[in-house]
């Protein structure tokens, strides 16, 4: 005892003088990770000349969805492994059982899709059957009890569930960076970064008409999903509105969509997914699209109340 007491001594504060410098290691990554990526925020809100910048929910989202040690979903990395396991595990009795029941339908196709699934996983009980399309069969149902596991961990866990629950806020400001990029160059050196810039607004729209589905605050049937998939999408019109004055006054457009996306950021992360933008901000009608003449056709005006 004396010689196992003697040793800890002498260990202890080696231990924790390791520990001691893991955490200043890790606490110096998330406050670089976090000093960066709100840097990037504030640099983008300055060259926008966005009037609001303090931003408090954007600023936190920021800090809840960064990739470190802190925020990795531990608990749900061991839940999508022993899934993966057990899917494996299964694989056998759920192909002898669809195997049974193609036989017992007639269903010859799938029987022998089943029958060459079994041989391989066990090619030393029989002779290799005549499989068809059973290696396609035989891919998919070996992949599958791995592939979602790793789906639902990377598309619903990272970052502990944060990044999934702030996608619109997350797609927003990556919008707001790309549109920031774009009004940095000069007028006729944009190309690139307006190219950017509609992919990162398709990005921002698609989150924000799924924003009921992310943020988790509304049931399936709740009474309060049809009204923020309605404002969702006044909101997706109004920046795609914003986005068509991009070619005719990029100088004055590129701003006011940053304001746009940084609003519908902040509100996103506030939980706000029915109050993304004012209501004066998408009853605004857009610019009108005119439509060349097609088989002598009169010239058609698309206008979002009436004609002109």
């Amino acid at each position: 005892m004396s010689l196992a007491r003697t040793t800890t001594a002498l260990i202890s504060p080696y231990v924790s003088q390791a520990r001691s410098k893991i955490k200043s290691w890790r606490l110096g990554v998330n406050q670089r990770v976090i000093r960066t990526r709100v840097g990037d925020l504030r640099a983008s809100l300055q060259t926008l000349r966005v009037t609001e910048r303090s931003l408090p929910h954007t600023r936190r989202a920021l800090r809840d969805t960064r990739m470190t040690l802190e925020t990795a979903p531990y608990g749900s990395m061991a839940v999508a492994l022993f899934a993966g396991l057990m899917g494996l595990k299964m694989i056998k009795p759920s192909v002898v059982l669809l195997h049974d029941l193609a036989q017992a339908v007639g269903a010859d196709s799938t029987a022998r899709a089943a029958n060459y699934v079994l041989w391989q996983l066990r090619p030393e009980v029989a002779n290799q059957p005549a499989h068809g399309w059973g290696s396609l069969v035989f891919v998919v149902v070996v992949s599958t009890p791995l592939i979602v596991p790793m789906w639902w961990l990377m598309e619903r866990r990272m970052a502990r569930g944060a990044i999934f629950r702030h996608r619109a806020t997350m797609r927003a400001l990556d919008a707001l960076n790309l549109c920031a990029a774009a009004y940095r160059q000069p007028p006729g050196d944009r190309a690139s970064q307006l190219r950017d810039l509609d992919w990162g607004l398709r990005a921002a729209e698609d989150a924000i008409l799924r924003a009921h589905r992310h943020a988790g605050t509304i049931p399936r049937r709740s009474v309060r999903r049809a009204a923020a998939r309605s404002h969702a999408a006044l909101v997706a019109g109004a920046l795609r509105a914003e986005a068509l004055r991009i070619d005719a006054e990029p100088d004055n457009a590129l701003p006011r969509l940053g304001a746009m996306l940084a609003m519908v950021a902040e509100r996103s992360a506030e939980g706000r997914i029915g109050a993304l933008l004012p209501e004066a901000a998408y009853r605004r009608p857009p610019p009108p699209l005119r439509l060349a003449p097609r088989c002598g056709s009169p010239r058609m005006w698309l206008w979002s109340s009436s004609p002109p």
